[in-house]
């Protein structure tokens, strides 16, 4: 009897425990096959919810091309309801930019036809400058025949004056005696001894002459040219008779005069004859004393 009860422990023990884990896993299929149930019903549920969205979002998928289909059909009203205007916008455009190049297209035309005015005007212009050019042309081609039938003659012509210049200059040698020089159809004589002014005066009186009058640029020029370098010469010009009043031997009053620079100065108070001093230009007149001894010009 004790045996029996120490070996049906454990088994009592062994199917206890048996017992509860087939308890366990008969709670635990229990609440497995519960939730399974449950999850089938979510599945469902779900199931249901996507074909609502699908079919919802199938509707807003129409909807949105319903929408889009009537979006593209205002818009195409609406642009051919503006196309009017902007067709007439372009037009005003289109006249405007016409209406802008019309008149650059006038304005150049404007310009063309007075340039064409003034390109005639030039042409006109220069026409008759042709005209009085070619005129003047033929008139000095007419002098250049007249020229070239003169040169010839005045061949001839050059000979004659060369022949009557020779016979001019025969004619003043016999004129003038020897030693004196010819000047415009009148004789001149330096001297070379000196005296003083009256002497001098006395010598060409004695010759037929007289002391040097001078009455142009050209016997200023002439006579000055007679001297040798920084000579001096008396000449016909005194104011003895009136101090300060110069005159010619002859009584004629000096109009022109070729005075010094400060001359006549009457240095000394006793300066009354007057003398050609040469200089490099055409000479210059200086007032002396009469006393003094000098060369002189006679003049007949």
């Amino acid at each position: 009897m004790n045996r029996l009860s120490s070996t049906d422990a454990p088994r009592a023990n062994h199917n206890a425990l048996n017992q509860n884990r087939k308890d366990i896993l008969n709670g635990e299929d229990s609440r497995l096959r519960s939730q399974n149930v449950a999850l089938s019903v979510e599945k469902q549920r779900l199931e249901v919810l996507l074909r609502n969205l699908t079919e919802h979002n199938q509707q807003l998928q129409q909807s949105y091309k319903s929408l889009t289909a009537e979006r593209d059909k205002l818009v195409a009203r609406l642009q051919t309801q503006r196309s009017p205007d902007a067709e007439r916008a372009r037009s005003e455009s289109n006249c405007s930019l016409l209406r802008r190049e019309t008149a650059q297209l006038q304005e150049s035309l404007e310009t063309l036809n007075k340039s064409k005015i003034q390109t005639e005007t030039n042409y006109s212009l220069l026409w008759k400058n042709k005209e009085l050019l070619q005129a003047s042309f033929n008139d000095l081609r007419k002098e250049n025949k007249d020229l070239q039938a003169r040169c010839k003659n005045m061949t001839n012509s050059t000979d004659m004056f060369k022949t009557i210049d020779k016979m001019t200059e025969k004619r003043n040698e016999l004129l003038c005696p020897t030693h004196w020089r010819v000047f415009e159809a009148k004789c001149y004589f330096v001297s070379t001894a000196k005296k003083n002014w009256t002497e001098s005066r006395r010598a060409c009186i004695a010759e037929g002459a007289d002391l040097l009058i001078i009455n142009s640029d050209e016997e200023q020029k002439f006579a000055n040219g007679m001297l040798g370098k920084e000579q001096n010469a008396w000449i016909g010009l005194t104011d003895s008779l009136t101090e300060g009043v110069w005159t010619w031997v002859d009584g004629t009053p000096v109009t022109t005069t070729y005075w010094g620079t400060g001359q006549p100065n009457s240095h000394g108070g006793d300066q009354d004859c007057g003398e050609l001093v040469q200089t490099e230009l055409n000479g210059g007149w200086n007032d002396d004393g009469c006393f003094a001894q000098q060369l002189w010009i006679c003049e007949k």
